[in-house]
């Protein structure tokens, strides 16, 4: 089964890559690599060099009503669901090119913030869940910090520098989080039961400017879900004249520089030690489905922590 994710999620990556709501047709591809050898010195076999070589594929449209795309799945039946930014996502059935919508999540949609990836479980097939990543537009709870998130963001963005007269307190109105949650696919309808909603865990952000908000996830073969973050932060900070986009200076818009947060499972470091920005984080959902009773905030990790290390790992 879960060779079968992993195949989906490696078409999934393909099809996003090529063209909104496509799918890659192989040509001639003689069959499947069981990846003999991971040595740097290994030769690819012919099989994986025809699997990478685009010649070998036919791009097949299947629809243009996409909104603004940012990731999809493939389900079990060929089907295939794509989120859109603003929140909407739809299925596309492949045999007849027949789009329609199966969810609006209510998203924060400034800038690139919004609705971001959705995987599908690895036991689908049994349990019909399906997980996504967003930005709520109204939220709730303390941040890791020990400050409330305010209800909603304002509209617009956020100013680059402190205003006169205000004091730090003035960026709390732009604190947000992205939100990876379950949620339960409905044979029956072809839809998502937004009201089956799972939180599973939240990533602080500072809202209220641009740019690199992405969220992606991919399971491994026991099961863990990997959650990847953006860096939440500008392609272009003032004064950083095209380098890294960190500024530190005082009175500028905490979302030019490193913040501490509390850390998550990770495999990678972040940017900063201890942000959840810039990050792959685990948030291992089995540990959800074992204890169904609890609430889901227990099983994340989002209670305050301070990071004792910044080790990175290149790997």
């Amino acid at each position: 089964m879960h060779e079968s994710s992993t195949g989906r999620r490696w078409l999934t990556r393909s099809v996003a890559a090529a063209v909104s709501a496509a799918v890659l047709v192989p040509l001639s591809i003689s069959g499947a690599s069981a990846h003999p050898g991971h040595g740097e010195d290994a030769e690819p076999t012919p099989a994986a060099q025809e699997a990478t070589d685009w010649n070998n594929y036919e791009k097949v449209l299947l629809s243009k009503n996409t909104g603004e795309p940012i990731d999809l799945a493939v389900l079990p039946d060929t089907r295939v669901l794509h989120t859109a930014r603003d929140g909407v996502v739809r299925l596309t059935d492949t045999a007849t090119g027949q789009t329609t919508q199966v969810a609006q999540l209510d998203v924060y949609a400034n800038s690139e913030d919004g609705l971001q990836g959705i995987t599908l479980d690895p036991n689908f097939e049994e349990n019909n869940w399906v997980y996504m990543v967003y930005a709520p537009r109204v939220m709730e709870g303390t941040s890791p910090t020990g400050v409330e998130y305010p209800e909603t963001t304002p509209s617009g963005s956020a100013p680059n520098s402190l205003p006169d007269g205000e004091d730090e307190s003035y960026w709390d109105q732009w604190l947000g989080y992205n939100q990876l949650s379950r949620f339960t696919w409905d044979p029956e309808t072809s839809t998502i039961d937004l009201a089956s909603e799972r939180e599973i865990i939240k990533v602080d952000a500072q809202r209220g400017q641009c740019c690199h908000v992405g969220a992606d996830m991919a399971w491994d073969a026991d099961g863990n879900l990997f959650l990847s973050t953006g860096d939440n932060h500008p392609g272009g900070t003032p004064g950083a004249n095209g380098y890294a986009p960190i500024k530190n200076a005082p009175n500028m818009n905490p979302g030019f520089a490193p913040v501490a947060a509390p850390a998550t499972p990770t495999i990678s470091a972040a940017r900063s030690c201890g942000s959840t920005r810039s990050r792959i984080s685990r948030p291992t959902p089995r540990s959800v489905r074992a204890a169904p009773t609890r609430s889901p905030r227990a099983t994340s990790s989002t209670a305050p922590r301070t990071p004792t290390s910044c080790a990175k790992r290149s790997t």
